[in-house]
């Protein structure tokens, strides 16, 4: 493997372990819920924006050769997990994702492939996305090379820079091609008019903790012909017909405050032995878990399957988004395009 045309030669590579393989590895960190669920605690619960560098442009690559020999040369005594998963299921746009991590921080690929899908390689083609994390690294930072598909992830144990690492590479991919990538849940909605069942695509805008989530999943009380289906939950790529692709298999919702009454399905999800959970308050012997509870943080998330939801199925995309919807939490806020004329829009 070649990174920025230098040979990546760690001391070993532990190639596509089983989750099974991961979690046993990764079992020292883990407190085991009640639900039989792993739990596990980063030592940093946020991701990074502020130390995240985006590198184009051949002066800007020089500034940092460097530190990517730097980061090269430290791996030949590393021995390191390497997984793969693969963004979108259309054959067109269809990314090769895989990830490197030290071998010490294995809960980090275990959650990160449980969010995508198995990949569709392509002969004995490279990845198209790759990215190195090395969590112990003295320095945080987040180096993002956007023409070679590369990013390099320091000084961190936050799984969701992972997730992001690709799923922002993917967005510019997406750019450019034309396409719109966006911050966005997806879902399709089966009405029954006078005359016929329509469908109709509903992409929902909202800032992290707004409610994109629980409405995706909402069941909206529809019964019968009618139903809520749920497509995806943060990432999609919107093309010129209005066409929408989804991009992971998996949900990575906020755990602050979920409850069966008011959130069922997610509850159900969330609480299943095969979701994983994050920052999560969970007590230590008895594996009693505390949605409620933020002392950690309030940033405590939950990787659940979207086969483990109701009103999912195996199809990812939009075949049109009908209807874009803004969530705010002030109601006095009023979206720019609510001023546009529908051509404009």
């Amino acid at each position: 493997m070649q990174i920025l045309g230098k040979p990546l030669t760690p001391k070993a590579i532990l190639d596509n372990p089983s989750d099974e393989q991961l979690r046993e590895l990764a079992r020292q960190r883990e407190t085991t819920t009640c639900f039989g669920s792993p739990a596990y605690l980063s030592e940093v619960r946020n991701r990074s924006p502020q130390l995240t560098r985006i590198i184009q442009g051949a002066d800007a690559l020089a500034k940092e050769l460097e530190l990517v020999k730097q980061v090269l040369e430290y791996l030949k005594n590393k021995e390191l997990i390497q997984v793969e998963g693969g963004i979108c299921q259309v054959p067109e746009f269809c990314l090769h994702c895989r990830l490197y991590v030290s071998r010490e921080f294995a809960h980090i690929p275990l959650i990160w492939r449980q969010t995508l899908f198995a990949p569709r390689r392509c002969g004995d083609r490279e990845p198209d996305l790759v990215t190195i994390t090395i969590p112990e690294w003295e320095d945080r930072q987040i180096l993002v090379f956007p023409e070679q598909g590369l990013t390099l992830i320091l000084g961190t144990d936050y799984s969701a820079e992972n997730k992001k690492s690709f799923l922002r590479l993917a967005m510019y991919r997406a750019k450019q091609r034309g396409w719109l990538g966006l911050h966005a849940g997806s879902k399709l909605l089966r009405l029954k008019g006078r005359d016929k069942t329509s469908e109709k695509g509903f992409l929902l805008f909202g800032v992290s903790g707004a409610g994109k989530t629980s409405l995706v999943c909402h069941d909206h009380r529809l019964r019968g012909e009618e139903k809520s289906i749920i497509r995806q939950d943060d990432v999609v790529l919107l093309r010129g017909d209005c066409s929408v692709l989804g991009t992971e298999d998996s949900l990575y919702i906020k755990s602050r405050g979920l409850n069966p009454k008011d959130q069922p399905l997610l509850y159900a999800a969330a609480t299943s032995p095969r979701a994983i959970m994050e920052n999560v308050m969970v007590e230590p012997g008895s594996g009693r878990v505390d949605f409620d509870d933020t002392s950690l943080t309030d940033n405590g998330r939950v990787i659940i399957k979207r086969h483990d939801l109701g009103h999912s199925v195996e199809d990812i995309d939009l075949a049109m988004a009908h209807y874009f919807i803004f969530i705010s939490r002030q109601n006095e806020i009023i979206p720019a395009l609510a001023r546009l004329r529908p051509e404009q829009a």
